[in-house]
């Protein structure tokens, strides 16, 4: 029935801080391939210990933008 655990203490969201850097690359999007992720990771990890890299293409626009998180943000 309606109002049934409105009783209830609301579950507190835990919140999660990513900070991810967006590099400028010198990247046009005919030239995006199964390795360039790998080649920014390899380059980017003399910096630090790369977690995750996110290569956004807008094939449209033609802009590429490419995002790189590292395990400690301040990296």
């Amino acid at each position: 029935a309606a109002g049934q655990g409105d009783s209830a203490e609301p579950q507190k969201k835990k919140k999660r801080v990513v900070e991810a850097k967006k590099i400028q690359p010198k990247v046009s999007p005919d030239e995006i391939d199964e390795y360039l992720e790998e080649e920014i990771k390899e380059e980017c990890s003399k910096y630090g210990d790369v977690q995750e890299v996110v290569i956004a293409n807008d094939q449209g626009a033609g802009i590429v933008k490419i995002f790189v998180r590292f395990a400690d943000p301040k990296q």
